[in-house]
């Protein structure tokens, strides 16, 4: 039997399944057990997702070829338009994690000629060019399916060029329900740390309450009381060594019978909560540091001591 870290009901262990404390999609690779399917789903969907599909988030896994459970390796530039033409969908392919090139996404605009005739006009990217004729057959496909054939005639080929393209986006950066997942890993985290007990604990509890809802707001922030802040990297609290833009980390800190744990996403997302204000001598002193490195698919957990003084070694080895 064990008991589900979310719900916190009994299952059989048949019933386990897989957690990770970091998503899989930005290479987390710690894992946790203790959790029922629903859960797990729930997770999945609700907390996770948010912050995986943040445009930053996605910006960093092109860079770093981080694909997700299908293989697919999100591009965060895909949902452009010309800014000159915004019916015409455009899109940059990459090269080694940088854009490189604008694409144009096939577009087709059906009309009517002064003389009452359909025409079809297909705007192809150059690189498409050689596709025609497979678009034209579909195309065939298609209106006959519907009762409606066509045949082409009168074809006619147009080439252009805009010597200076821009494309235009628009995103949506929701302020709140990202940083549920910050607060996830630092639950699951403290879990893994301290066992069973600590999910009786008055935060943890909280903590899960939170966890539990599909959506979140300001107002849900709030209301969970739990005292830590959650920012872009860089513009709240900060440790030095941990600044690895390619990692992900955990810190633990004891600090006047207080746990705070510091969970750092790349360069891009950090927040420390306090976990635990009954924290006892159990926890080591100097507090602990548990650091992924996504493209070596590799951690490490170190007492926080022995971690600056392996950071120090590097630093003096480089400067010689």
């Amino acid at each position: 039997m064990f008991k589900c870290i979310l719900c916190c009901k009994d299952f059989d262990n048949s019933k386990k399944t897989e957690e990770h404390i970091f998503p899989e999609s930005i290479g987390g690779n710690i894992c946790l057990w203790e959790m029922c399917k629903n859960c797990n789903s729930h997770l999945g969907k609700n907390v996770d997702a948010p912050m995986i599909n943040n445009f930053q988030i996605e910006a960093k896994r092109q860079l770093l070829k981080l694909s997700g459970k299908k293989g697919h390796i999100p591009n965060p530039l895909e949902d452009g338009v010309l800014s000159s033409d915004p019916s015409q969908k455009v899109k940059y392919k990459f090269k080694n994690g940088l854009p490189d090139s604008l694409y144009i996404v096939p577009n087709f605009k059906y009309r009517q000629d002064e003389n009452g005739n359909n025409t079809i006009q297909i705007i192809l990217d150059k690189k498409d060019e050689h596709k025609l004729p497979e678009i034209l057959e579909k195309i065939k496909k298609r209106t006959s399916k519907n009762g409606k054939p066509v045949e082409f005639s009168n074809i006619k080929k147009f080439e252009g060029r805009d010597e200076n393209p821009w494309m235009k986006m628009t995103k949506i950066f929701n302020l709140y329900d990202w940083q549920r997942c910050v607060i996830k890993i630092a639950y699951e985290m403290t879990y893994r740390k301290l066992g069973v007990n600590y999910l009786y604990n008055p935060i943890a509890i909280r903590i899960r309450e939170l966890l539990k809802k599909e959506k979140i707001d300001k107002t849900d922030l709030e209301d969970a009381k739990l005292k830590g802040n959650i920012n872009l990297a860089n513009a709240s609290f900060n440790i030095s060594f941990v600044d690895d833009p390619n990692c992900l980390y955990v810190v633990f800190l004891p600090i006047d019978g207080k746990l705070i744990c510091l969970v750092r996403i790349f360069d891009v997302f950090e927040g420390f909560i306090i976990t635990d204000d009954t924290c006892n001598e159990s926890f080591p002193v100097d507090g602990e540091i548990i650091k992924i490195d996504v493209i070596n698919k590799s951690k490490e957990e170190l007492k926080f001591i022995d971690f600056i003084t392996q950071q120090i070694k590097l630093n003096e080895q480089e400067s010689i």
